[in-house]
């Protein structure tokens, strides 16, 4: 997958224009992953979820914590509202005991019977190449230095669950 490094104003036009993974803190694996489509972002997270947060406020939030992020823009554009619908039937991570890759599989119409539910991002950007999507990865802030994605696995997703539990 080719990478490459994202100016705020491109940025900002992507987020608002194209249906968007997100990865958020590029530092940390296994990436925390979201879904945007037409300026609405929406998360799993462990203890609660993002639904139609505006991503512009999102993007401010995350630049005051220096959170390097990763974006990859999808070609056809997801309707917010088949998102949200998606996101209406979770609570979080830890309750419905699941990763935040699954419901940005369901929003993007990925069949069940592809056995996706030990999918991590790199099975996802496989799939999205079969599909003739052509994933490319744009990082921001520009200052961010990344060159290629970290491996991880489900088991690694399960142990960083875990450790929310404790909290």
């Amino acid at each position: 997958m080719n990478i490459h490094k994202i100016g705020e104003k491109e940025l900002l036009l992507m987020t608002k224009q194209q249906s968007v993974l997100w990865l958020l803190d590029l530092n940390h694996t296994p990436y925390h992953l979201g879904i945007s489509s037409a300026g609405k972002f929406f998360s799993l997270r462990a203890h609660t979820k993002d639904e139609g947060k505006d991503v512009v406020l999102l993007l401010k939030q995350l630049s005051k914590k220096n959170i390097s992020l990763g974006f990859i823009p999808l070609m056809n554009q997801l309707s917010e509202n088949h998102i949200a619908s998606v996101f209406s039937s979770y609570h979080s991570c830890l309750k419905d005991e699941t990763s935040c890759l699954k419901p940005v599989l369901k929003a993007l119409d990925v069949p069940e019977g592809m056995g996706y539910e030990n999918w991590t991002l790199f099975e996802l950007v496989d799939y999205l190449e079969e599909i003739g999507q052509n994933p490319e990865l744009y990082v921001y802030p520009q200052n961010t230095t990344f060159n290629e994605l970290m491996p991880y696995s489900y088991s690694d997703v399960q142990a960083n669950l875990r450790s929310f539990v404790s909290e």
